[in-house]
């Protein structure tokens, strides 16, 4: 398989199941390859003490694999990450760098511990995810990576999520390293909120490593500029994914496999 660059699949490289039945009469519709858009990724790692349960793997594990590839995967420089972590309290890692090899190294010795306290995840006025965003100096993304075990946030709270994203320019994302069936908690439905609100998006049931690679690459690709491709049955478009892999594709926005 291909180590590097983004591909552009035909039908040919595609098969897709839905509940374990092959979908039918597909169609594809991929845009042209763009050059790459510097980006300011600001990447945050939920280190609460529910990270440390195995799926297995350990979602921290998991975490960090995403994290590491998600570096390796953006172009540094023109590109550039900074590192954030949160439990009760959020901490800023690193600042703003195009040194992967720092990065790698950091994310290496990020452990579970503590609580959660998403608002000061979010909101707060040094280190707060969205704070490190509004900061960037090229196209301004936060991603969030966490098993999203947490009450709602509040509809204010959600609403100056929202008012900084927009007035900074930043798409938030999110990946959420919990089975499906248990990804239904009330912070979920606060980040489809902002998210909906940003041009970002929130990725559910991101559980091995397999998914968590796939979706570093893809997402790497689309901070970066790349429209994604979309897979169309009929006249309904039922999943998008940019920064295609040969072979073996995993959709975790759509619930797709394509291989």
């Amino acid at each position: 398989m291909p180590q590097a660059g983004t591909l552009r699949p035909t039908l040919a490289d595609l098969r897709v199941w839905e509940e374990g039945v092959a979908v039918q009469n597909l169609r594809l519709n991929c845009p042209q390859p763009v050059e790459i858009r510097p980006a300011s990724i600001a990447l945050s790692i939920d280190i609460s003490n529910s990270m440390s349960r195995d799926l297995p793997p350990e979602v921290m594990i998991l975490a960090r694999s995403f994290s590491t590839a998600l570096v390796r995967g953006t172009t540094m420089p023109p590109s550039d990450v900074a590192l954030q972590v949160c439990d009760d309290a959020p901490r800023t890692l690193v600042d703003y760098t195009t040194n992967k090899q720092r990065l790698v190294d950091v994310i290496s010795s990020v452990v579970p511990r503590g609580g959660n306290d998403f608002v000061k995840h979010l909101l707060d006025p040094d280190d707060g995810i969205l704070t490190i965003a509004s900061r960037g100096s090229n196209a301004r993304s936060a991603v969030l990576v966490t098993d999203a075990f947490w009450e709602s946030m509040s509809s204010d709270d959600v609403e100056r999520s929202i008012d900084i994203c927009t007035r900074n320019n930043v798409r938030f994302f999110v990946v959420v390293m919990t089975e499906r069936g248990l990804s239904t908690t009330g912070i979920v439905e606060s980040f489809r909120t902002i998210a909906a609100a940003t041009g970002g998006g929130v990725f559910e049931g991101v559980t091995t490593d397999s998914m968590a690679a796939t979706l570093a690459a893809s997402l790497a690709t689309t901070i970066q500029g790349a429209e994604p491709c979309t897979v169309i049955v009929g006249c309904m478009a039922v999943v998008s994914c940019s920064g295609c892999s040969a072979h073996h594709v995993w959709c975790a926005w759509g619930g797709y496999r394509l291989h």
